[in-house]
């Protein structure tokens, strides 16, 4: 803790003494001794009376255009410290190697003499160029003014270029409406057609149907009559052996009363099983025509 509180006054110790000197070298004070009027043993330039702000640094640098120039002037002055110039304190300043300076300043106003005139007749080309810019310019205006009056006369035929093609729109309008209704009519048309078309076709798939339906009918009561005609033969057929049966039980009754003979009996034995034959033959008939 002690080495840093003693590094901290040597930091505030050294700061105090730049901020002195920096002082010191801006501070102008109170006014020194200086050299009287009678006592300048060469020739002024110029005479300065110090204000504050004022050094020999900025002075050399003013009047010699060299600011390391500052101790010549403090020399000549008689100045014993420069940092303790105070304000009022008169400056005679050397016009000694002033003159070098001055003719120095010469050539560069003489060098920019030069530059003038070179400008001037840069200036005097650029005046030139902008009269012809201005005639330009007029010519330019004049130009639009009759382009103006040509570009209303061509804006007034546009109007009515405008008007007309306004017009001619709505007769397209016109004609596209009408267009458009002939268009649904001829799609109605069209459609209706088509209508008429399916129609026509839906009738003579219809009529062909029912052609192949009452063809198909009509083989199919050929078919049904022939059968017929089958199960009246069958008929008939089994209508004389029903007469024969009658027939053969009226024998087989009679043969009753007769007195029993073991011929007969297998006789009578047949005639059932004929009778057994033929009622099933029947029987399997009914049912072959009750199944068409």
């Amino acid at each position: 803790m002690v080495m840093i509180y003693m590094a901290e006054r040597w930091k505030t110790a050294a700061v105090l003494v730049l901020s002195l000197l920096l002082t010191e070298l801006a501070f102008v004070g109170v006014p020194s001794a200086q050299i009287r009027k009678d006592e300048v043993d060469f020739e002024v330039l110029d005479t300065v009376t110090m204000k504050k702000g004022d050094n020999l640094w900025n002075l050399a640098k003013k009047y010699y255009d060299d600011p390391l120039r500052w101790k010549y002037i403090m020399d000549m002055n008689r100045i014993p410290n420069e940092r303790k110039i105070g304000i009022g304190t008169v400056i005679y300043i050397p016009i000694k190697d002033a003159k070098r300076i001055v003719k120095i300043v010469e050539k560069k106003i003489e060098e920019k003499e030069v530059v003038k005139e070179d400008l001037s007749g840069e200036i005097a080309k650029l005046r030139e160029e902008l009269r012809s810019l201005r005639e330009e310019n007029a010519n330019l205006r004049k130009a639009l003014d009759e382009c103006s009056s040509e570009k209303k006369q061509l804006a007034e035929r546009l109007e009515e270029k405008e008007a007309a093609l306004r017009e001619k729109d709505a007769t397209i309008k016109d004609l596209e409406g009408m267009m458009d209704n002939v268009k649904a009519a001829l799609d109605k048309m069209k459609a209706n057609a088509e209508l008429a078309a399916q129609t026509e076709e839906m009738r003579a798939a219809a009529q062909a149907a029912s052609e192949r339906k009452i063809g198909d009918k009509d083989k199919r009561i050929r078919e049904l009559e022939s059968k017929l005609a089958d199960c009246q033969r069958s008929l008939e057929r089994l209508e004389r052996a029903r007469n024969e049966l009658d027939a053969k039980l009226r024998q087989a009754e009679m043969a009753k009363e007769m007195p029993a003979k073991p011929m007969k009996k297998q006789y009578a034995t047949s005639e059932r099983s004929m009778v057994a034959a033929i009622a099933i033959a029947i029987v399997g008939s009914i049912m072959w025509i009750s199944s068409d």
